[in-house]
């Protein structure tokens, strides 16, 4: 339905309006519809106040399921088959997605975070960072990326990348970065520099080996062209 005209049918649909109030108000638009312009916003109006209700019930009626889902003790307890109707997605037999949440949906917009604006993909040795930070953003943090058993931190500004790892590996890891020429740093425990660490480009693509065996911290940054 377009902004500023109005659908009866959907007018009807909504308990809000009577149909004698929408009778009348047909009646209204048939014949003062080209003279009395606050006829036609009268109109408008019922419409966009039929759709705003429409839209607030949705939303209700999830915010009360969920609250249903919370009280029973988590979506795989309310879709345990016992006492209403309905599966959990991904909530089969073991070795399946596993997934605790209702909608795969519900991955978008962290993803658009990670993806979008950290520029972060994961790879089989390693992991790409190419942050795209909005004009007006001086930083970025991102916490509780999970990545080959470690969880990983990432901080990305406009002149570094700063990533804090929690967990064991004792494998390098290859970076994915933008163009350029890269040097890391080893940071202290208060954020201080460490020792420098060493970025070796692979022939084959490129991609820089990172070892970070015993590393907790590092900073990133893109060397200044002379």
């Amino acid at each position: 339905m377009k902004l500023g005209s109005v659908a009866k049918k959907d007018v009807y649909r909504d308990p809000g309006f009577s149909a004698q109030e929408v009778h009348d108000d047909s009646k209204e638009e048939t014949r003062c519809t080209a003279e009395i312009p606050e006829a036609k916003e009268k109109l408008r109006q019922h419409g966009l106040k039929a759709t705003m209700l429409r839209q607030a019930k949705g939303i209700m009626a999830v915010l009360k399921w969920f609250d249903e889902v919370q009280a029973a003790g988590g979506y795989r307890k309310y879709y345990d088959g016992k006492s209403r109707e309905g599966t959990l997605q991904g909530g089969g037999t073991a070795g399946g997605l596993g997934l605790d949440q209702e909608f795969f949906e519900s991955a978008l917009v962290p993803q658009v975070m990670l993806n979008g604006f950290l520029g972060f993909a994961p790879r089989a040795d390693g992991f790409k960072l190419d942050p795209r930070l909005p004009s007006d953003w001086s930083e970025f943090t991102l916490d509780k990326i999970r990545y080959q058993g470690v969880t990983l931190g990432v901080r990305a500004t406009r002149e570094a990348i700063e990533i804090r790892k929690s967990g064991r590996t004792d494998e390098p890891v290859y970076l994915r970065l933008p163009g350029g020429k890269w040097q890391a740093t080893a940071l202290k425990a208060d954020g201080g520099a460490g020792a420098r660490l060493v970025l070796a480009p692979r022939a084959a693509d490129g991609a820089l080996q990172l070892d970070w065996t015993g590393v907790d911290s590092i900073r990133l940054e893109q060397e200044k062209a002379k």
